[in-house]
C-alpha cells in the first residue's frame, strides 16, 4: 500500500511540475505587454512588447502594433536589426517593425514604445499582427487563442493613510525612540558600575 501511495504521489508531483513548466510557455507564446515604466493615467510610459515565437516554425519578418486613440505622443525606440515605421491617423498610431533578417523560431525579442497614457480608461487594448515568411497571426483578441496585448491602468496617487494608521505609526515611532533612550541609559549605567568596580579592586 505504501509503495502504491508513494508512486501516486510521485506521478501527481511530476504532472504538476509539467503543467507548471508548460504554463509560462503558453502564456508567453504571443505578442503581449511584458512591462511598462508607468501604468498611471495621464503619464508618459515606455511600454515593452514581447514576441514569443514564430509562425509554426516559420521565421518572423515583421510585427505591427496598433496604439489606439486617445493614446498619443507615440515614439518607438530605435532597435538594432529592425526597420521602424510609425503611421498616425484619427484612430491612433500603428508602429511597424520590419526585420533586416527574419527572426528564427525559438528566439524571443522585445519592442519598446513610448506613449502618453490617457485618462478616463481602465485598460488599453493594443492589437498586434505578426507576419512570417510563411503565414502570420493576428493578435487582436478575436478569440482566446489570439489575445491582444493589453495594459491595465492604475491610480497615479497612493492612498493616504487613515487616521488610525497614522496614529499607529506615530505610536510605533515613539516606542522605538523610547527603547533607544532606555538602551543608552542602560549602557551608561553599566559602564559607570564597571569603572567603580575596577577602582575598588585597586
Amino acid at each position: 500500500m505504501r509503495s502504491r501511495a508513494t508512486l501516486t504521489t510521485l506521478l501527481a508531483g511530476a504532472a504538476g511540475l509539467t503543467l507548471a513548466l508548460a504554463a509560462p510557455t503558453a502564456a508567453s507564446a504571443h505578442v503581449g505587454v511584458a512591462s511598462a515604466t508607468s501604468t498611471a493615467p495621464g503619464t508618459v510610459s515606455v511600454i515593452t512588447f514581447s514576441l514569443g515565437h514564430a509562425c509554426d516554425g516559420s521565421p518572423t519578418t515583421s510585427v505591427a502594433i496598433d496604439l489606439p486613440a486617445p493614446m498619443s505622443g507615440v515614439v518607438p525606440t530605435a532597435k538594432a536589426g529592425w526597420q521602424i515605421a510609425a503611421e498616425t491617423d484619427a484612430d491612433g498610431t500603428t508602429v511597424t517593425y520590419t526585420a533586416d533578417e527574419p527572426l528564427a523560431d525559438g528566439i524571443r525579442d522585445t519592442f519598446d514604445v513610448q506613449a502618453y497614457l490617457p485618462e478616463g480608461v481602465d485598460e488599453l487594448v493594443m492589437p498586434a499582427s505578426q507576419t512570417c515568411v510563411e503565414g502570420g497571426y493576428a493578435w487582436d483578441g478575436s478569440d482566446a487563442d489570439h489575445p491582444a496585448p493589453t495594459l491595465a491602468l492604475t491610480s497615479a496617487e497612493p492612498e493616504a493613510p487613515t487616521a488610525a494608521e497614522a496614529g499607529i505609526d506615530a505610536t510605533a515611532r515613539g516606542v522605538g525612540i523610547a527603547g533607544l533612550v532606555v538602551g543608552a541609559v542602560g549602557v551608561l549605567v553599566a559602564t559607570i558600575a564597571t569603572r567603580r568596580a575596577q577602582r575598588a579592586a585597586r
